[in-house]
């Protein structure tokens, strides 16, 4: 064998050894790296030369390929992080091979193999002090059509994590110490209104990732389903053939939900905001379990904050996606379609991002193929959706950034059929079931949600020391419900719910470094103000055009829910003070001052009712702490609380016989304030992570609601609410991964002074939930999901006479599994894996007040799509 053979069967064996990295590296020896889903670098998988055996002539032709495959670096970027820098090499022919990485004293050397250096400055590049810690970077030719680049530390070797794309190789270089430090640091923004790591926060906290949002799409693009599998304490998920998440809280209570800081929560509380949230647009999610009120009001149960995606730092990125979905009892009717389009890049101070999706849905079917009913009006079921998001941002210079942010969302549902209101009449708790009507629309639009968020941000690195955050939004909102037929009943009408309104408002947050505590101590404080305007009339239809041809026209309005505004101030003060090493200390306070305006009004039934104005003060304290058992193990600890104002939608609507005066009926409007007791053990290691908490939380005057006459009826009354998370990640090897979570929570009001305490209702204490999953990377293109849900049944309230149906529990298992193909991705998911017929908490809970809302979850469903980027 000459020396050109012996040099292409070396780098072919050392190729076939790595695969396309994600990790951080600090060890003596060179080390092959992990697979990552974003990288495909390789096209084949690992082939161990010294078993096969290969004829001279394939050796030659062999050779002549490899040396006609040279990727061409054409531009190494370096990018300032908070670690330390970021170094992008792109090029412009070729992808990049995996590359093998070294150490050497102080010094992490990276090999490319079958690359070369073709910068405009020559084939040669050193950058000196690119971050603190790190004395230079410097990028050579190696021998055998290779690059060498030499990453020199002060004191020891940097670290590095890798990512890839088709034509570039983004490396993450810190200056961490030594390869004891956890693997990757996740910080959090939510709690604390400014970046924290995990580990630093004195509270249950859940992140869920992009990688963790693209898997679980496979099956799904229902955030409520998302959310519902992934957090502990949330409810599990609730039924499409509904659009609300109306049995979805957040440790028995109320979660305000933010998109980029932006709150899309309302006052009137329609509980349809996760059901508009394209998941697409996300970055990531960040979940505060528990009462806060960093964020101001509206959070009794915790945050569940959106954080949307940002541009890429390369010149131009386009991201393609198309996904067929199909029901697996009865395709017929069920075939459902999304196509998703990206774009986004960077040059020179600006960057850009706009990503647009549509959505056509068809019929959902359950595991007995049955055809599953729309239940609540403007579902997902026969529906057609449009999500765009926009961003722009400008980098005046390294301190100081504009970022102007626009978020649309419309969803609109074409059905023919409505739940069958006859079943009613049938004894015992029937499945609802379809009624094909064909209704005809005129004079008004179509069921389902439309939403607009514009936001204004501008931070500042550096004024006198601090960091600066100020915003600006504008959000508006319409809602519009199926149509029903009341006649005969409470409404004795044909009617539907038109929600809407608009929400304005702005945050100045300054976060002050405090030397004369330590170098590690700073201060967050600022303001928050927002004025929301709510109103829901209903619509009137004619009864005879709708007995002649199912024609829904429009005849009037009338009064259901008044306009009604809503005014919120805000102070906060927020410290995080690191005390030592191994222990910290968190706390604040926060002041608000409530403003309502009611005018007089008449409600649906005739009866006036005298508006007025009603001001409320609510001041409340966090405190926490931080101890560090050891650098991957620490307990924490917390007092928080949280308040809300009920929402007044719920009072005015249909307010009791007593109720003649918005400024007269006090304990019905007073605020919501609740007290949480707090502890936990979170450990972080290398590949995995665990954590057990226990809660224990307390209201003078609660918010639940009763079912009057298929009406909600608000009841204030003392609350206490109690229960027990825990979750586990584990990497058991480079190709298996498993999870688990479980969360339990009870609670008990007292709705009578001289009473006893009663179980809460399950609209806001759902069953135990427990969850699993084993995730297998059976080869480098080839990955797979087993998920599994349990979710336990509820008999307390139902016995005490509060729910009208025990909760039956119930198990689903889903497979999701994604294949690397050419430059994309091939996605596979089945839900409902075992095709069990069952019906999810929402449709118990509810349908045990009516049965039209007993809808069935869907059956087994099988759901193809194939991801690019380029």
């Amino acid at each position: 064998m000459n020396n050109q053979q012996h040099l292409v069967l070396t780098l072919a064996f050392t190729s076939a050894l790595v695969a396309a990295p994600a990790w951080s590296q600090t060890t003596e020896e060179p080390t092959p790296a992990q697979p990552s889903s974003e990288m495909q670098v390789e096209p084949e998988p690992p082939i161990y030369l010294k078993d096969v055996e290969l004829p001279l002539t394939s050796i030659e032709a062999w050779s002549t390929q490899w040396a006609q495959a040279i990727a061409q670096i054409t531009n190494i970027q370096l990018n300032p992080t908070a670690q330390g820098v970021e170094m992008v090499l792109e090029t412009l022919n070729l992808p990049l091979a995996s590359p093998i990485v070294s150490v050497v004293d102080n010094t992490l050397i990276i090999e490319i193999p079958d690359a070369a250096l073709a910068l405009p400055g020559g084939s040669e590049f050193r950058a000196e002090r690119p971050a603190p810690g790190i004395v230079a970077i410097e990028a050579t030719p190696s021998t055998g059509n290779g690059v060498q680049i030499r990453l020199i530390g002060e004191t020891s070797a940097p670290t590095v994590q890798v990512t890839g794309r088709d034509r570039s190789l983004t490396f993450s270089i810190s200056s961490a110490p030594s390869s004891a430090e956890i693997e990757e640091i996740e910080v959090v923004v939510t709690a604390g209104r400014t970046a924290q790591a995990v580990q630093d926060v004195p509270r249950s906290i859940t992140i869920i990732n992009r990688q963790q949002i693209e898997t679980q799409t496979n099956v799904t693009r229902d955030m409520r389903q998302i959310l519902g599998k992934l957090v502990p304490g949330f409810g599990p998920p609730t039924n499409e053939a509904n659009p609300r998440s109306i049995v979805q809280s957040l440790r028995g209570r109320s979660a305000a939900i933010l998109i980029d800081g932006v709150p899309l929560t309302s006052n009137y509380g329609l509980d349809r905001e996760l059901r508009t949230i394209d998941p697409d647009i996300i970055e990531r999610i960040e979940i505060v379990r528990g009462p806060t009120a960093i964020y101001g009001g509206q959070a009794t149960g915790g945050v569940i904050n959106i954080i949307t995606r940002r541009p890429t730092g390369r010149s131009l990125e386009v991201n393609l996606d198309a996904n067929l979905g199909v029901s697996l009892t009865h395709p017929r009717d069920s075939f459902s379609n999304d196509f998703g389009v990206g774009v986004s890049g960077t040059e020179g101070i600006f960057d850009y991002l706009l990503s647009v999706r549509r959505e056509d849905r068809g019929a959902i079917f359950d595991a007995q193929g049955d055809r599953i009913p729309d239940t609540g009006g403007g579902s997902l079921i026969d529906s057609e959706t449009y999500s765009i998001l926009a961003k722009a941002g400008f980098n005046f210079d390294e301190q100081q950034r504009l970022q102007l942010t626009f978020n649309f969302y419309d969803g609109r549902q074409d059905t023919r059929f409505i739940s069958d209101p006859s079943i009613r009449q049938i004894p015992g708790i029937q499945k609802a079931r379809p009624l094909a009507v064909n209704p005809t629309i005129r004079g008004t639009d179509r069921a389902g949600d439309r939403r607009l968020v514009a936001n204004l941000n501008y931070s500042h690195e550096d004024i006198l020391g601090s960091r600066l955050q100020a915003q600006a939004y504008y959000r508006d909102y319409t809602s519009i419900v199926g149509a029903e037929d009341f006649r005969g009943g409470f409404f004795d009408a044909i009617v539907r719910q038109r929600a809407g309104g608009d929400k304005w408002g702005g945050q100045l947050q300054i976060e002050t470094p405090l030397p004369f505590l330590n170098d590690r101590t700073n201060l967050v404080w600022g303001v928050d103000y927002v004025r929301e305007n709510n109103k829901a009339p209903f619509e009137v239809f004619d009864p005879v055009s709708f007995d002649r041809d199912n024609t829904l026209r429009k005849l009037e309005e009338r009064t259901f829910v008044p306009l009604h505004i809503l005014n919120q101030l805000g102070l906060f003060a927020q410290l995080q003070w690191e005390i030592s090493d191994n222990f910290l200390l968190n706390g604040g306070v926060r002041h608000e001052r409530i403003g309502v305006e009611v005018e007089d009004y008449t409600t649906f039934f005739g009866r006036p009712i005298q508006g007025g104005n009603l001001n409320f003060n609510a001041t409340v304290f966090n405190i926490g702490s931080v101890y560090k058992l050891d650098e991957a193990v620490s307990l924490f600890a917390s007092f928080s609380q949280g308040f809300s104002v009920p929402a007044f939608g719920g009072i005015l609507r249909n307010p009791p016989a007593e109720f003649t005066s918005v400024r007269q009926n006090l304990r019905l409007t007073e605020a919501v304030k609740v007290n949480n007791y707090e502890l936990g053990i979170r450990g972080q290691w290398q590949g995995g992570q665990a954590t057990l908490s226990g809660f224990y939380n307390t209201s003078d005057l609660g918010e639940d609601y009763a079912f009057t006459g298929g009406v909600s009826r608000l009841v204030r009354a003392p609350e206490r609410f109690y229960g027990i998370e825990a979750s586990v990640d584990t990497r058991l090897n480079n190709s298996w991964q498993v999870g688990t979570t479980v969360s339990w929570v009870e609670g008990e009001n007292k709705e009578e002074e001289s009473g006893d305490y009663l179980p809460i209702s399950t609209f806001s204490i759902q069953p135990l939930k427990w969850t699993f999953y084993v995730e297998n990377q059976t080869t480098r293109r080839w990955s797979n999901r087993l998920q599994f849900l349990f979710v336990g049944g509820r008999d307390r309230a139902f016995k005490a006479g509060v729910d009208n149906a025990e909760i039956n529990p119930y198990f689903v298992v889903d497979y999701l599994s994604n294949i690397q193909i050419g430059s994309g991705t091939l996605q596979i998911g089945i839900q409902n894996l075992l095709n069990s017929q069952y019906f999810p908490v929402h449709s118990q809970v509810v349908g045990g007040f009516n049965e039209t809302f007993n809808a069935a979850a869907r059956g087994i469903t099988f759901t193809v799509g194939y991801q690019i980027r380029f």
